[in-house]
């Protein structure tokens, strides 16, 4: 038992005393010497009271209360065997824990979580908790627990694992540990036997020719003799198959394989053992790239989008792969066997949207080239606005300025017969339809015209003419007309409808978008006829066919001859994007159909050795904004680019506005140098090749992935000063940033948290003192499965020195866990309230000890008991005061009279004594004047009491007197003596 100060320094101000008892001697000697002292003793125990609450006083006591945190190895190297075994000692431990001792429950594996607080509960539950269990992290899990105890108990961690760490340092955390006196036992779980079979490794090169035998070794680890077969796949398919016999101990098996086509393979080595207690560790990969001519994909929904480019790039010395919209890769790891995408007048409905994903990770992290060729399907009019194709492109899709474009009235007719009641991923045919015309409302322009007329066999409730100002009522009300009624459509009557109105109005482009059923258009008679008739008069029509029916072939005859596009829309819940197309063209100038030549723009590498004084005319282009730090190559008008290129991360992407088909390129293609356009411009956006030797090599350092590049010139002198940095992508897009610096010369060393196990493209671009990029190189990294799976995984050694080092136990029997063998720890309680509480206590009495008077209490309490026994002459008194106060009155009255002088020493009636008040002697009378009239003296009620000669009376002290009455009067004669 003690006492302490949390801040000490305040106790200077106990010097204090000194002064306080100095002046208070001096200044109470008016004081009983009793009363002076016991003053002096409250006034030093309130400010000694003081002091301590201000210093933090607290009383120190020893505590003999235990709290333990057992720890729980949760991760993949713990069979369901052993876990039952830690669940067993734990439960045995806890019923011998002591009244007052707690404890708590920590699970961990790569993470640690909580599943119990400390707490006096002797029973386990089932455990609920599920940490992350790749991996075995014993600093994280001990940390926590550290930060878990409380601080005035004795402290103890029970550690419950098979050592296998392979996460974090757990000896870095037993500094901790000792510094706050928390005593680490160690419970090993042992490992229990059975076969165990893993591919420790897998060697082979990482680049390669088309063609070449590669050897391929797979070391095989088994801790039994068994038989087994082992499987060789490439790129996840099956490539040879044989039988082993393996041996107790390891194992090389070596095969080979030859790879014929270029980029990069996975090759796997899978083991499949007659007995094995974990799987995780049965496989391994290895990638390898085979490198030969520079791989373009071409996209193109159209054969004849690719037949002029395709043949261009092959003589430029490319290897072109032409596949149609479905064959666009949808995961990087496929899009990587490529260095450059060109996608030529595909929409982009017809591209998946993780593909759309692919291709910018794919230029941005990758550093690959990205080409966009435009035509009637692609760019603003293809759908590509606000989509991560336009985010990598220089262009925008949006133009900044239609309002310089004359106004627009536009009138969609949808059909709501019954057929469109039909449910499609959950959702009315109808429903969809008047979305897509709602949708059509955003693109208006404040000045621009809608009419939407719901049409079966007649006009249906129609909407509008509505200019676009009035867009947020126009949406709701189109969108509650999507209500299906019956029978089929009427073609012919909705044309005829739609082009009444639409000649009434003042547009200067009117166009009619039709959605009818693909199999239920009724009325055909004569609507060719009219859409044609239509056209002649300005107004376009464009039809879309919903299902691919027996009348689609009629829809699209009506949009031919009204001088519009046809749309086949198979799956209905793309309508309403279909329908937003076809608006966006008659909305917007995005295309532009007209002769022109070409612009000369900002110089740039893609027009080297071209001669553009006899360029070609071309007869239309995708209308676009160039986006800001993007190079305008070309122009086709004053505010309309034809050839954009720009740096997007690490890769590059070009656009060029008009087609490469025979269509508005017609001339461009059988021009003498569309060869070298086309190669120079898909050739700018390939990755920079080097002629440097550069090597990448990757390995594993704990919990982090080390990539060490060694850069050398074409005379193997090491290149130094550079500037590298990259990414390192999985085959989903997410990347992680990485920055290399030079730890020597031409060696750049750089560390990022290792990921899971699986495949990475590690994408590297070197640059010099001036910024200009010297190389760029894709590595692929295999993350092998983590070392939790590998065998001889337990550490029994690291246990021992925990236990050891923080001076504890290896424990095997359970009732030990809550000996209370560990040093005594003491417990602070503050008192600083409590002596707030005291000083006020001392100073109500230091108050009452001054201002009190202790000896006129006794006597007042004196007097109390004499009353109570001898009856008070008080009213006899109060009538000779009374007397006396009649014959004063009487003699003031009196004008003549002389004012009574009574004597200082006039003595004061006192209880008890024996004289008689004195009474004033008589005044001589003087004659009444004639005005004056005199009343008769009062005759008193008693005799006046007779005077009699005496001594003058001695001075009363009136602390002296305890009855209240005589006390007051005392004090009225000896005002009047004075």
């Amino acid at each position: 038992m003690g006492i302490s100060f949390v801040a000490p320094s305040y106790l200077w101000f106990l010097l204090l005393l000194i002064p306080v008892i100095a002046l208070g001697w001096m200044n109470g000697r008016r004081f009983q010497r009793s009363r002076l002292i016991g003053s002096l003793l409250l006034r030093s125990l309130l400010l000694i009271s003081l002091i301590g609450s201000l210093a933090g006083a607290q009383i120190i006591s020893p505590v003999q209360q235990l709290t333990t945190i057992f720890l729980v190895d949760t991760s993949d190297s713990i069979t369901p065997n052993q876990r039952s075994l830690q669940d067993q000692f734990i439960a045995d431990a806890l019923q011998t824990m002591p009244k007052d001792d707690q404890a708590a429950i920590i699970v961990f594996g790569q993470n640690a979580l909580i599943e119990r607080l400390p707490s006096e509960v002797r029973t386990l539950s089932r455990i609920q908790s599920v940490p992350i269990a790749a991996r075995t992290d014993l600093e994280q899990a001990m940390t926590l627990s550290f930060a878990l105890f409380p601080a005035d108990t004795q402290k103890r961690v029970v550690l419950l694992s098979d050592g296998g760490e392979n996460s974090g340092q757990s000896l870095k955390a037993l500094e901790l540990a000792n510094d706050r006196q928390i005593v680490v036992d160690v419970v090993e779980i042992a490992q229990i036997g059975g076969a165990e079979v893993a591919i420790t490794a897998l060697r082979m090169p990482g680049q390669a020719r088309i063609g070449q035998e590669l050897q391929i070794v797979a070391q095989i680890d088994s801790n039994e003799a068994q038989d087994a077969t082992i499987r060789i796949l490439v790129d996840r398919q099956l490539y040879a198959e044989s039988s082993l016999s393996l041996p107790k101990g390891t194992l090389e098996y070596t095969s080979t394989v030859v790879l014929n086509d270029q980029g990069f393979h996975k090759v796997s080595a899978q083991i499949i053992p007659t007995n094995d207690i974990r799987k995780q560790n049965n496989e391994a990969t290895a990638l390898v790239n085979l490198q030969g001519p520079p791989k373009v994909l071409i996209v193109a929904n159209d054969p004849a989008d690719a037949e002029n480019i395709a043949p261009a790039l092959e003589a430029a010395k490319l290897q072109v792969t032409v596949v149609g919209p479905t064959g666009l890769p949808t995961t990087l790891a496929d899009l990587a066997d490529y260095e450059a995408v060109v996608l030529a007048n595909v929409p982009e409905r017809l591209i998946a949207d993780e593909a759309q994903q692919a291709l910018q990770t794919f230029v941005r992290d990758l550093g690959r080239g990205f080409v966009m060729l435009g035509g009637e399907n692609s760019f603003g009019i293809g759908g590509y606005t606000s989509t991560p194709i336009e985010e990598l492109l220089p262009v925008e899709m949006q133009l900044r300025n239609r309002e310089k474009y004359p106004p627009v009235s536009v009138a969609v007719i949808f059909d709501i017969s019954g057929s469109m009641s039909e449910v499609v991923g959950g959702r009315q045919k109808v429903t969809l339809a008047s979305e897509g015309a709602a949708r059509v409302v955003q693109l208006l322009r404040d000045f621009d015209e809608i009419t939407v007329l719901p049409f079966d066999s007649a006009v249906q409730n129609q909407y509008g003419p509505v200019a676009g100002s009035e867009r947020e009522v126009a949406q709701g009300e189109i969108i509650a007309r999507g209500v299906t009624g019956g029978g089929g459509i009427n073609v012919h009557d909705s044309l005829v409808a739609a082009g009444n109105v639409l000649k009434g109005r003042n547009a200067p482009i009117r166009h009619i978008i039709l959605l009818a059923d693909g199999s239920d258009s009724q009325q055909q008679e004569n609507a060719v006829r009219l859409t044609d008739e239509h056209r002649r008069l300005g107004i376009t029509t464009s039809t879309i066919a919903i299902g691919n029916g027996g009348d689609v072939g009629f829809l699209n005859n009506v949009a031919v001859a009204g001088g519009g596009r046809h749309f086949l829309v198979e799956d209905a819940l793309s309508l309403p994007d279909i329908v937003l197309q076809d608006a966006q063209l008659s909305l917007a100038p995005y295309i532009v159909e007209k002769a022109f030549l070409p612009l000369l723009g900002s110089d740039s590498v893609i027009m080297a050795e071209l001669n553009t004084a006899n360029w070609p005319q071309l007869l239309g282009y995708n209308g676009t904004m160039p986006k800001q730090n993007a190079n305008m190559v070309l122009w086709a008008d004053e505010d309309a680019p034809l050839l954009a290129q720009w740096q997007y991360g690490l890769g590059r992407s070009v656009a060029w506005m008009s087609d490469m088909k025979g269509k508005w390129g017609a001339n461009l293609v059988r021009w003498d140098q569309f060869e070298r356009l086309a190669a120079q411009i898909v050739g700018w956006t390939l990755p920079v090749i080097s002629n440097e030797t550069i090597s990448i090599n990757t390995t594993f350092v704990g919990p982090e992935m080390e990539i060490i590049l060694n850069a050398r010139d074409a005379n193997d002198a090491p290149l130094t000063g550079l500037m590298i940095d990259g990414n390192v992508v999985n085959d989903g897009g997410v990347q992680s940033g990485l920055t290399l610096v030079e730890v020597s010369a031409g060696i750049y060393q750089g560390r990022i948290a290792s990921p899971g196990a699986g495949t990475y493209f590690l994408q590297l671009g070197g640059r010099n003192r001036d910024g200009q990029v010297v190389f760029q190189e894709t590595a692929g990294v295999i993350v092998p499965y983590s070392p939790e799976y590998r065998q001889g995984q337990a550490n029994p050694n690291l246990l021992a020195t925990i236990a050891q080092r923080s001076q504890g136990r290896v424990l095997t029997d359970a009732t030990k866990v809550f000996e209370h063998s560990l040093e005594l720890v003491t417990r602070a309680t503050p008192i600083h309230f409590s002596l707030l509480l005291a000083a006020l206590a001392f100073l109500l009495l230091d108050i009452a000890a001054r201002r009190l008077r202790f000896g006129q209490l006794g006597q007042a309490l004196a007097g109390v008991r004499r009353r109570q026994a001898t009856p008070s002459p008080t009213m006899g008194d109060l009538a000779a005061a009374k007397q006396r106060a009649r014959n004063k009155m009487g003699q003031t009255q009196t004008a003549a009279e002389p004012a009574p002088i009574t004597p200082k020493n006039t003595p004061v009636y006192q209880p008890g004594a024996n004289y008689t008040p004195p009474v004033a002697q008589p005044k001589p009378e003087a004659a009444p004047s004639a005005s004056t009239k005199v009343d008769p003296a009062p005759k008193p009620s008693m005799p006046a009491p007779t005077p009699t000669q005496g001594p003058p009376p001695k001075a009363v002290n009136l602390d002296e007197i305890t009855d209240p009455l005589e006390r007051l009067r005392a004090a009225k004669n000896r005002a009047r003596r004075q």
